[in-house]
């Protein structure tokens, strides 16, 4: 599965749904977190295998400056 470049915080999803995340305020920025945008704010992070159970709300994040990336391309 060929995953997007890292975007910056400032450039929010156009398409709602879950991406792998980081919080750029930590100083410890390793990949591996998932969130799920809404189309408007992020979810809490949450660990590697919560794209298998994004439906469920996880509430909206105190922290919503973050790095995220996507699917390269639309799946089939």
């Amino acid at each position: 599965m060929k995953l997007t470049k890292w975007f910056p915080a400032y450039i929010k999803p156009v398409r709602r749904g879950v991406y792998e995340t980081r919080i750029d305020s930590f100083h410890n920025n390793t990949p591996g977190a998932v969130s799920r945008w809404n189309g408007k704010r992020w979810s809490h992070q949450i660990g590697k295998n919560a794209n298998k159970i994004y439906l469920r709300d996880f509430g909206e994040a105190a922290a919503q400056n973050k790095s995220w990336r996507g699917l390269a391309k639309e799946p089939k």
